[in-house]
């Protein structure tokens, strides 16, 4: 799906993020898969300093395994584009 100023509004209504979003997502398609992996694998990470353990158990792997199972059987190129 191919991001729009327009999409990425109707995702962040009422902000001024959304104008760069179309940008970030040109910038990021440029770059080869290793180095996709390589800055989402840092923003995960980043994040993960960001979630409490509490939230944590929130979190049902059942529900998320047959989406992980399907990610897992993609080739790598069609994985990073999930990711």
């Amino acid at each position: 799906m191919p991001f729009t100023i327009d999409s990425a509004r109707a995702i962040f209504p009422d902000t001024q993020v959304a104008d760069v979003v179309p940008a970030i997502v040109a910038s990021f398609n440029q770059l080869n898969p290793e180095d996709q992996l390589a800055l989402l694998w840092f923003a995960y990470t980043e994040m993960g300093m960001s979630i409490t353990p509490a939230a944590m158990q929130v979190v049902n792997m059942m529900f998320a395994e047959t989406t992980l199972t399907q990610i897992k059987q993609m080739p790598a190129l069609e994985q990073t584009q999930v990711i």
